[in-house]
């Protein structure tokens, strides 16, 4: 890996395929994670609603 620099500043870093690869699967990786926190959410809201705007019960909740 090296910096590219202009001017005393840095904007840009080179990577090797090996150091790229890797930057990619954590990438990858957290957004795996976040999809599922985020769908975690929607799903939270969902039955929130359910159960404030239409009355659900635990048991219609489960079903749903």
């Amino acid at each position: 890996m090296y910096f590219k620099k202009a001017g005393g500043s840095i904007f840009g870093v080179s990577l090797n395929k090996a150091e790229q690869k890797a930057l990619d699967q954590e990438i990858k990786r957290q957004i795996v994670e976040n999809d599922h926190r985020f769908d975690m959410d929607k799903e939270s809201m969902i039955l929130w609603m359910l159960h404030t705007e239409f009355g659900f019960g635990p048991k219609r909740l489960k079903r749903a």
